[in-house]
């Protein structure tokens, strides 16, 4: 069987609106997933989708994490409030639905709901009082996340032996961790950190890969530097940069029906997966695997 993009997707201009370009997703993902003749990968594609699903953000106050995840989903979900006195002080969550519906029995249509949440934990600082291993293990075992993203930006606070912790709960629950150094233009100190990020997962896992500034540790985590939005200092403007590779770093370590999770997650960046296409079908590719094609 033949996974391919088809043609019509591949000519894309930037006039279009991002209606078009959550169609033109929808189009591909639907189109591809119902060349599978077989019905039970149908009803193993709606049980996987017609719940909820978790993204759990990590990281101190001040750095990034709601500009992060709205590049990543391309919603203005997460509360971005820039400045020294911003902080996440407690346990707040951003919810949003997308729809799948594909042909049962020939006759009739099935449509599932996932409804897709995104917790942003409270800032690191703010654990000093808590068991931090019983509390990062019970959040990771109460929510299941598709995968934790973990932040962190030059002259932000981040104790090495809570990211330690972190680490060593995601394996221990089979949670993939992202280690992202966010402002990635802000200073020298973001590659020193990233040096960090990648002796804390080598102490887990040999790196499998590296693909340009992502750097792949198996099925444990990955990390990387992104930044989000476009950053402009002394009058020079650097371009948003890293957040597509992030995206795709994760969508090629996750495995089996966390993989369609974060691809129906993603569903409203148009612009990700026409940037991406070429590469995003070799993720596919572990599905046509799976299910014996």
């Amino acid at each position: 069987m033949d996974i391919s993009i088809p043609p019509d997707y591949a000519i894309v201009t930037s006039e279009m609106s991002p209606v078009q370009n959550k169609l033109i997703l929808s189009n591909v993902v639907q189109s591809t997933i119902k060349k599978i003749p077989r019905q039970d990968v149908q009803e193993y594609l709606h049980n996987a989708l017609e719940k909820a699903f978790d993204i759990l953000l990590m990281g101190s106050p001040r750095v990034g994490k709601s500009t992060l995840i709205n590049a990543i989903l391309k919603k203005d979900l997460a509360k971005t409030s820039p400045g020294r006195n911003a902080c996440t002080s407690e346990m707040n969550y951003y919810e949003y639905e997308e729809m799948y519906t594909s042909s049962i029995d020939n006759t009739s249509l099935k449509t599932s709901t996932c409804s897709i949440r995104i917790w942003d934990a409270p800032g690191i600082e703010d654990w000093t009082k808590l068991d931090v291993s019983k509390h990062i293990k019970n959040l990771i075992k109460e929510k299941n996340p598709i995968c934790l993203i973990y932040c962190a930006s030059p002259g932000s606070y981040a104790d090495i032996t809570h990211i330690k912790i972190i680490i060593e709960e995601c394996k221990k629950l089979q949670v993939f961790i992202a280690l992202v150094v966010t402002n990635m233009y802000a200073s020298d100190e973001v590659d020193d950190i990233l040096e960090t990020f990648k002796i804390l997962l080598s102490q887990h896992c040999l790196q499998t890969k590296a693909i340009g500034d992502v750097f792949c540790y198996g099925t444990i985590g990955l990390c990387t530097l992104v930044n989000s939005i476009e950053y402009q200092a002394q009058g020079v403007k650097m371009k948003a940069a890293g957040v597509d590779d992030l995206m795709l770093g994760i969508m090629n370590s996750l495995s089996e029906e966390k993989l369609l999770q974060w691809c129906f997650a993603l569903m409203d960046n148009g612009p990700f997966w026409i940037r991406s296409q070429s590469r995003i079908w070799k993720a596919f590719n572990f599905i046509k695997t799976w299910i014996g094609y």
